[in-house]
């Protein structure tokens, strides 16, 4: 169990692009590979994995080298994020993303409202780690921010989870399920899906619009890394 606990102060952008990796890498590891098509035109943006396209096709074998289990269920199945048979890592990620998806929504509708996020939250009960708290509260600039008070443990979860997801933005799938695996198989359908995507066209406008959001997410990486050091 990890007792040390330390406090680190983010901006509102920052925390947003925290609650979008968390949720990413949260899915991924419970088996929702869908997750992983439509960042890329060779990946199906509509269809998802069911579709069938070549790199979708490599995707799915991952998963089942991966995740054997979920074989039998289609493409679209997944273990539950309180499965006994999940990856504990998934766990954890997910009481940090809801305790932060929880106080961002009273903090930013202090009425409450009627969707999920204004219920009591359900935790992961086999998170091994003190429960992450955090506050939200407007600087002397009126700029959101939220405060997390977690382990070193935790904000590995979180920079992890940052890494994962700008190798996703970068179609780095070899690097992104390099987390999850060393399997020569795994990887090599991982370096498929880059060559894939290596060759598909794509607009100006939209390479413009990645270059932005990896930009974004990679300077909340940054951030985070330097609060931990």
């Amino acid at each position: 169990m990890a007792e040390h606990r330390f406090t680190l102060t983010t901006p509102g952008d920052d925390a947003s692009n925290i609650s979008i990796a968390l949720d990413f890498y949260i899915r991924v590891l419970i088996g929702q590979y869908d997750v992983l098509s439509g960042n890329s035109y060779c990946l199906s943006e509509v269809g998802g994995i069911y579709s069938g396209s070549e790199a979708d096709k490599f995707l799915l074998q991952i998963r089942d080298i991966l995740l054997p289990e979920l074989s039998e269920y289609g493409p679209y199945g997944s273990h539950g994020v309180y499965s006994p048979h999940r990856d504990v890592r998934a766990g954890e990620a997910y009481n940090i993303y809801q305790e932060l998806r929880y106080r961002r929504a009273y903090f930013e509708h202090p009425e409450g409202g009627y969707s999920v996020e204004f219920d009591t939250p359900l935790w992961a009960k086999d998170d091994p780690f003190p429960h992450p708290e955090v506050s939200c509260h407007l600087d002397i600039y009126d700029k959101p921010r939220a405060v997390f008070t977690i382990c070193k443990e935790q904000l590995q979860i979180i920079l992890d989870a940052l890494d994962m997801y700008l190798n996703y933005l970068q179609h780095h799938y070899f690097d992104l399920f390099s987390y999850l695996s060393s399997d020569s198989d795994v990887l090599e359908c991982a370096k498929k899906i880059e060559k894939i995507c290596e060759e598909e066209q794509v607009s100006e406008e939209d390479m413009e619009w990645q270059k932005k959001r990896i930009a974004d997410f990679e300077e909340t990486r940054k951030l985070m890394y330097r609060k931990g050091e």
